[in-house]
């Protein structure tokens, strides 16, 4: 058995779409995957195979120090019940929970399966300390993107010759490539549009102050949609009216982001960090050209800046400005980048994607 552990795979987040579509590869491929939630886990907001086991230790999360504590033994008894060959923590933090199972004679194999990256702690001082544990008892760490797999070691030098680079999976890799060539032609209002929950991570006050910058006469017959919920709505709600913005509409979540992507123009990305920014792939996926601050980690590894979009200095407001601008005045522009749109996405298919993990089990089964 190839045991995920996370937090609780019934929320909604790019985490928890990995984690799905991860395991639903690995039953695939003939693995037995059980993804087990430390609560709430029993039914998953994303779609799962069927062959793939959903289990959690408690049906809602365990706060404070003893929930810490009943939460470690239960997952220790769930390890020694079911005797999983293979153990990943889904998210750094998660491998705390990992500390009893070091003293099991035999232990399973443990792979710490980073979805940050390793200059970002959110604030949670145990992050850091989950990595460092991580790096000196983990068999494997997963990154997303291979500027974090330099960060790791510079940080966390034992962790060096542990460090495997895994992209995501593209969820929408099985649908035809769109580019603007086949976009159908209309009068209607050309959007940019940005996705991601709203909080201070996404930097969608830093693309409101960027938006407010470009001239009138650019922004005419444009719109920018953010989709998102998330605890900053209402910081951005009134920096949108203090600054006179009705071309800024704040749309919440959306059930079928793949249908809004392919009525836009262009997807922007203003995030101060990102673990990798899936959403970029999938943007691009959809024939968007995209805008996106050159942050840690992963917008660079996706953009060939000048060909399906543009890279900016991290938090440089004047450059996304100015890049928006550019791209939104210039259809020419926007249509070449779009036609190389699907020109770097190769390596985020299922089968690619296949290949790194069965390499790392097979290295971590020896």
């Amino acid at each position: 058995m190839i045991l995920f552990f996370t937090g609780s795979q019934g929320l909604k987040g790019g985490t928890e779409r990995a984690c799905a579509d991860t395991a639903s590869m690995l039953s695939d491929m003939g693995h037995q995957a059980t993804i087990l939630s430390s609560y709430g886990g029993k039914k998953s907001h994303y779609y799962v195979k069927e062959t793939v086991v959903l289990d959690e230790l408690f049906v809602r999360r365990k706060r404070g120090v003893k929930g810490f504590i009943a939460s470690l033994w239960k997952l220790f008894f769930y390890v020694y019940k079911f005797q999983p060959r293979v153990i990943i923590a889904v998210e750094s933090i998660s491998f705390l929970y990992f500390i009893p199972l070091l003293i099991l004679p035999n232990r399973p194999k443990l792979v710490n399966w980073e979805h940050f990256n390793a200059e970002v702690e959110l604030g949670v001082r145990a992050r850091r300390y989950s990595r460092w544990l991580a790096s000196r008892f983990a068999d494997h760490i997963v990154v997303l993107s291979h500027r974090d797999s330099e960060i790791w070691p510079k940080k966390f030098p034992v962790s060096k010759n542990k460090l495997a680079v895994i992209y995501n999976v593209n969820p929408f890799s099985t649908y035809p490539h769109i580019s603007a060539e086949n976009k159908a032609i209309s009068n209607r209002v050309k959007r940019v549009i940005a996705v991601g929950r709203l909080t201070h991570q996404k930097g969608f006050d830093l693309l409101v102050k960027a938006w407010s910058e470009i001239d009138g006469s650019v922004r005419e017959g444009w719109d920018l949609a953010i989709f998102g919920e998330g605890e900053d709505r209402s910081d951005l709600e009134e920096l949108i009216r203090s600054n006179g913005l009705d071309d800024i509409f704040l749309h919440g979540q959306s059930n079928s982001i793949e249908k809004e992507f392919k009525s836009s123009d262009v997807f922007v990305l203003p995030s101060r960090f990102e673990g990798f920014g899936l959403v970029v792939v999938e943007a691009l996926s959809c024939g968007l050209p995209v805008v996106s601050f050159d942050c840690n980690a992963g917008p660079s590894e996706i953009i060939t800046d000048g060909v399906n979009g543009m890279l900016v200095p991290n938090g440089d407001v004047e450059g996304l400005s100015k890049s928006l601008a550019d791209i939104m005045d210039d259809g020419g522009k926007r249509m070449s980048m779009s036609s190389m749109s699907g020109a770097n996405l190769d390596k985020f298919t299922m089968e690619e994607v296949s290949k790194g993990w069965q390499s790392l089990l097979n290295d971590v089964e020896r």
